[in-house]
């Protein structure tokens, strides 16, 4: 009965284990680089407000038709009240990813979470 030593890892296994090691650590900055910071509010394609995703606040915004009344709270947006008759802003929910969005078209308004408060167009994590 012979016993034949199994070598778990090699001199190569262990270089391609490090390359794989450094390059999730150097990815790191690139991904958070994308984090939700702010919420842009726009009215017939026109910023309107700008407000940081990480403080509470109600706003009112004057539409076409009616006021829409938009919170953010918990690093999320959602609209709570509105007057228009299918209330699909409303029904969409709350948003917390970047790039997400809330459209009531009656009142021509746009509600947006970017990740950039300098509104500058900044690739994201993919494409650097």
């Amino acid at each position: 009965m012979t016993h034949k030593s199994i070598a778990v890892f090699r001199w190569g296994d262990i270089i391609i284990i490090l390359i794989l090691l450094t390059g999730c650590a150097l990815s790191i900055p690139l991904l958070s680089a994308n984090t939700p910071q702010i919420v842009d509010i726009y009215k017939d394609n026109n910023l309107v407000a700008t407000y940081p995703l990480a403080s509470d606040n109600i706003i009112s915004i004057k539409g076409i038709n009616d006021t829409m009344v938009i919170a953010i709270k918990n690093a999320g947006v959602e609209v709570i009240d509105v007057h228009c008759p299918h209330k699909l802003c409303m029904k969409s929910g709350r948003i917390t990813q970047q790039g997400q969005q809330i459209v009531c078209a009656p009142n021509h308004i746009l509600v947006v979470i970017s990740g950039n408060p300098n509104h500058e167009e900044v690739p994201d994590g993919i494409a650097r």
